[in-house]
Formats: C-alpha cells, structure tokens, sequence
C-alpha cells in the first residue's frame, strides 16, 4: 500500500502479537526453506526416499507441504545446488 500500512487485518509487529506460536519472520511470510533444509526435512523427518516419493507427498498433500514451505520440485528450485536425487536422500 502507498500508505506505508498494511490494512486493517495484518499486524503492524505480527512478532509480537503472536509471540506464543512465533517461530520466524520467514516461517510467517511463507518463505520456501533452503536446500539444506528441505533436503533435511524430506529424508530424514518425512522419510521420504526418492523424487517421485517426494512428488507424490507434495501433490497428494498439497496444504501440509505449503505449510512446510517445501517446493513442488526440489530439482528445479535448487538447481544450482543439486547434485542428484541419491544425494538429496541421503543415499550416498
């Protein structure tokens, strides 16, 4: 907004309004994790164990993996960083 405000139903410090629950600015914003993360997060808490285990977890649960702020295909967001699948799982 021009006005420099955010509008009626956005907090001006969400940090502190919801200070219970807050994890981070970027958790809040809905930033995608890092590869690092993601990688973390797919192997080892998911258990997920190949690209197409990922991709079908992503898909069929479409709302945990916005939550998760995991992207639909870590290959392609991370491109510069990925190695090859085996790597990403932890397989080698």
């Amino acid at each position: 907004m021009s006005s420099g405000q955010l509008g009626q139903y956005v907090p001006n410090h969400p940090d502190e309004m919801y200070a219970p629950e807050w994890i981070s600015w970027d958790e809040w914003l809905g930033v995608m994790r890092t590869y690092n993360e993601t990688k973390h997060l797919a192997a080892n808490v998911l258990g997920l164990t190949s690209l197409d285990d990922y991709i079908l977890f992503v898909r069929s649960d479409s709302k945990r993996a916005e939550g998760l702020r995991i992207p639909v295909r870590p290959d392609l967001r991370y491109k510069d960083e990925w190695i090859d699948e085996d790597s990403f799982f932890g397989k080698s």
